[in-house]
């Protein structure tokens, strides 16, 4: 009978529901007040579905008090983070699933997220440098075009870079693709 009791006290209705909470802000918050280390509000990892399972723990997220935070001068990009942070949570079993390729938190997060997990990470060590990332896009063969277009035709003076071509967007990723 007891069983039947505990059940309905973690149960709420939506009325009671959104007395405490009207959004996302106040679903950040209760969050946050509750000792979760999330990352910042803004940042694309977080959202309503993510929140809501980090609350009912259907997936994890550090605690503030269980933070460790290491020195790491020279941290890797944000891919190579992840993928570390996925492999030690993959092991250890621990759902990181609100943490992928397209919605990352920021490398911050990252980077003190897994000097809580792995203190002993090499991108913690003293002589650690990161890797070099590539600054430019060099010629890529996936764009195929007759060259008789290109005859005559002056170099493009455009300084917008927010409105890159798909053409171009999809040679990074399948250069990407490539280079793993």
């Amino acid at each position: 009978m007891k069983a039947a009791t505990s059940e309905q006290s973690n149960k709420m209705s939506s009325a009671k529901f959104s007395l405490y909470v009207m959004g996302m802000d106040d679903l950040y918050k209760l969050a946050v007040r509750n000792g979760y280390y999330l990352p910042k509000q803004k940042s694309s990892a977080i959202n309503e579905i993510a929140l809501y399972n980090i609350l009912d723990h259907k997936y994890w997220c550090p605690k503030t008090d269980d933070i460790r935070i290491k020195n790491c001068v020279t941290p890797p990009t944000k891919d190579v983070i992840l993928e570390k942070l996925q492999a030690i949570c993959f092991t250890k079993k621990l759902n990181l699933a609100w943490i992928e390729e397209g919605h990352m938190p920021d490398k911050k997060w990252m980077v003190e997220v897994l000097a809580t997990l792995d203190p002993s990470d090499e991108i913690f060590k003293k002589d650690y440098v990161a890797p070099p990332t590539r600054k430019r896009l060099r010629d890529i063969e996936t764009i195929a075009l007759p060259d008789e277009l290109f005859e005559g035709l002056p170099m493009s003076t455009s300084k917008l870079k927010s409105r890159r071509l798909k053409i171009t967007t999809k040679a990074f990723a399948a250069e990407k693709v490539a280079k793993m």
